[in-house]
């Protein structure tokens, strides 16, 4: 059996290869077309390889060096060339050993993804905008309102405290001015009755009081009348009198008071060791005498 020269063969899977003459290369390309296929020699006969090699009777080489060497040439020419590094390596997956180290961007720093909210997302830094307003819970304000109530309610109660006995001393020591001669004539004679008492004083005790009236409290003379006038003005210090109250009745003028002084006995009649204030109401009937008004009543009103 003879060796089968080198070649292109049908190497019975459906393709041209390269036989060198020994064994099958790696070189192969497609069977031509019905039409392209070469004409063969007619003085060569090619046998189909058998087995592992092809075999011939008779073999008779028509192609020069030139074609054979155009024959070899032609596989390489049509096997593209291959990058250097082809084909590309995956890179090893984060964390894997020889794997760069896996950086994360800061939040808020360069390369952190920026949002697309006005004026950023809840949480993000700085967060600032429209967004953010519109969002953002409302604080109350009504504790103002309360507050400034409250700041006035309490000055009204501290006016009220002072305001109010304020009121109260003022109505209590201010007196009622008369009106017309016979009021102003009714008020000087209450001034001069209580004035005759303090000074002990019998003429200006007449002049202020009528014969009936002295009679009826039992001072009809000037010596009864001094004797009372002594024992009270040794008793009593500070004497004051306010008009409150003028009225008319019945061809009669009435005259209110309130009366303080200073008492220097105590309720048993012994001197007190600190004076004593007291207070009285009298009220004074008043009578036409002439051109006078002289008081004809007095009592005590509690």
């Amino acid at each position: 059996m003879a060796t089968t020269p080198p070649g292109w063969y049908d190497d019975g899977h459906g393709a041209l290869r390269w036989w060198d003459g020994t064994r099958w290369t790696e070189h192969a390309q497609p069977l031509p077309a019905p039409d392209a296929a070469p004409a063969a020699s007619a003085s060569t006969e090619v046998a189909a390889p058998i087995g592992d090699k092809p075999v011939v009777e008779e073999v008779e080489v028509v192609e020069s060096l030139e074609q054979l060497e155009a024959a070899t040439a032609a596989p390489a020419q049509e096997q593209p060339a291959v990058p250097v590094g082809y084909p590309p390596v995956p890179p090893p997956p984060p964390g894997a050993q020889g794997a760069a180290p896996v950086t994360y961007p800061v939040t808020g720093g360069p390369g952190y993804p920026q949002s697309t909210y006005p004026g950023g997302y809840v949480g993000a830094p700085g967060q600032t905008g429209g967004f953010i307003a519109a969002t953002e819970p409302k604080k109350s304000k009504t504790w103002i309102a309360w507050l400034v109530i409250g700041i006035v309610l309490l000055l009204l109660v501290a006016a009220a405290a002072v305001i109010i006995p304020l009121t109260l001393m003022i109505s209590s020591s201010s007196g009622v001015g008369p009106s017309g001669e016979d009021e102003t004539a009714a008020v000087a004679t209450v001034e001069l009755y209580d004035d005759a008492w303090s000074a002990s004083d019998c003429d200006m005790f007449v002049a202020a009081t009528t014969e009936s009236f002295r009679e009826n409290i039992g001072l009809a003379t000037c010596e009864d009348f001094e004797l009372a006038s002594a024992d009270f003005g040794s008793s009593v210090q500070g004497y004051e009198i306010t008009v409150t109250d003028i009225a008319h009745e019945d061809g009669s003028i009435i005259v209110s008071t309130t009366e303080h002084y200073e008492s220097l006995l105590d309720e048993t009649g012994e001197p007190a060791d600190v004076p004593i204030p007291l207070e009285d109401h009298y009220v004074y009937t008043l009578v036409e005498s002439g051109s006078d008004w002289l008081i004809d009543g007095a009592r005590t009103e509690e």
